[in-house]
């Protein structure tokens, strides 16, 4: 399917009308399915970009830190939780992976993050945090 994607963009002003809009369908499906996948994740999802600019996050994320959905995050202080934005800054920093390192954030929010690599083609693009709700199971 990438393929595809790959060689319509440097043929797209050649493709027909038609084409084109098979091409756009083609790209609608495709991003209705990773809203999809990404929806039904239980967990945080942060994607940071090389210059650690928030790229990607989901609504659950909005429910585990008790942000209001209002909020619009694009860089990690708008995150406005000055122990969760130092430890991620101190993860890139340092490019180590951890998978559950259990963080208390504060007496009603208790969290466990994983932390790893965001790669494309073999290159570093930036980093994934997954951030799970676990105060339940404390």
């Amino acid at each position: 399917m990438n393929n595809f994607f790959k060689k319509a963009l440097t043929k797209l002003n050649k493709l027909s009308n038609e084409e084109k809009t098979k091409f756009i369908e083609q790209i609608y499906k495709k991003i209705e399915i990773y809203d999809g996948i990404f929806a039904s994740i239980n967990e945080g999802i942060i994607v940071l970009d090389k210059q650690n600019n928030i790229i990607y996050s989901n609504k659950i994320l909005y429910q585990i830190l008790a942000l209001t959905s209002k909020l619009k995050i694009e860089i990690l202080d708008d995150i406005q939780i000055p122990i969760l934005i130092n430890l991620i800054k101190e993860l890139v920093r340092t490019e180590d992976k951890i998978i559950g390192l259990e963080v208390p954030i504060s007496s009603s929010i208790y969290i466990k993050i994983s932390f790893m690599p965001y790669v494309k083609e073999k290159k570093l693009e930036g980093n994934i945090i997954l951030i799970e709700d676990i105060k339940e199971k404390k």
